[in-house]
């Protein structure tokens, strides 16, 4: 017959043993314990569940605890408040990693990925991004390349104009660069900004009319323009428009 091993004042982890309570409807022993926590509650283990190996720790305040922990640390859940760049960050998570998302077919589905840096960590995240501008409502979190992952190299806070300007470029049959159209022979240059297009001029050549919506869309945008290249004339992108033509 086994030796029965009595474990009342002994310590496990948060719980103190205050006495045997008998057996459980499986026959295993059982043990009445009281936790250090403020509450000084008192519930009912298992043995098992006592040793060091054991899923018992504590009343139940211990998870609770660090659940509180992990959500407050970095002060951006507290309650059921959720600042907007904590909701940024859970909402390009979901884009990107859940099939089920109405947007995931535009980001994860097509291959755009949250670097591992920011993947678990919303501390890792605010710290590249820092807070959004004010005022926040008008901003939301951009990649500038369009087709690259989340990450901090390749996001920034933007204005939905911004953004706008950022998309991918749109399929045109009759154009390979942004903002450039043919019409009858010649190249329209245009620039959307809000809905309303800005026109830039109307060029003989495609390449010309690339080089007047860079030059347009420069002033309008500086740093964060959406430019055309065209490396196989070795044209600036960045240099005066040619004159339209006539």
């Amino acid at each position: 017959m086994a030796t029965f091993l009595d474990l009342t004042g002994q310590v496990f982890d948060h719980l103190t043993v205050i006495k045997y309570a008998g057996r459980n409807k499986n026959d295993r022993k059982v043990w009445a314990c009281r936790c250090d926590c403020s509450n000084r509650t008192e519930i009912q283990v298992l043995g098992h569940n006592l040793r060091p190996e054991g899923h018992t720790k504590s009343c139940g305040c211990l998870k609770l605890e660090r659940l509180r922990a992990r959500a407050t640390t970095h002060g951006h859940t507290q309650g059921r408040t959720l600042t907007p760049e904590y909701r940024c960050w859970v909402n390009l998570r979901t884009r990107c990693l859940n099939p089920n998302s109405q947007d995931w077919i535009r980001y994860g589905g097509r291959g755009i990925m949250v670097c591992d840096r920011w993947l678990n960590s919303f501390e890792n995240f605010f710290a590249d991004m820092g807070a959004k501008p004010e005022p926040k409502r008008k901003y939301s979190i951009d990649r500038i390349d369009p087709d690259g992952n989340y990450e901090a190299a390749n996001c920034r806070w933007a204005t939905r104009s911004v953004q706008n300007h950022n998309q991918r470029k749109a399929r045109n049959k009759t154009s390979q660069y942004r903002g450039v159209h043919c019409v009858d022979g010649k190249f329209l240059a245009y620039l959307s900004i809000n809905k309303t297009r800005i026109r830039c001029g109307v060029f003989d050549s495609e390449v010309a009319a690339a080089v007047a919506f860079n030059h347009v869309a420069r002033q309008h945008y500086g740093d964060a323009a959406r430019l055309n290249q065209c490396p196989e004339l070795a044209i600036s992108v960045f240099g005066p428009p040619a004159s339209p033509s006539a």
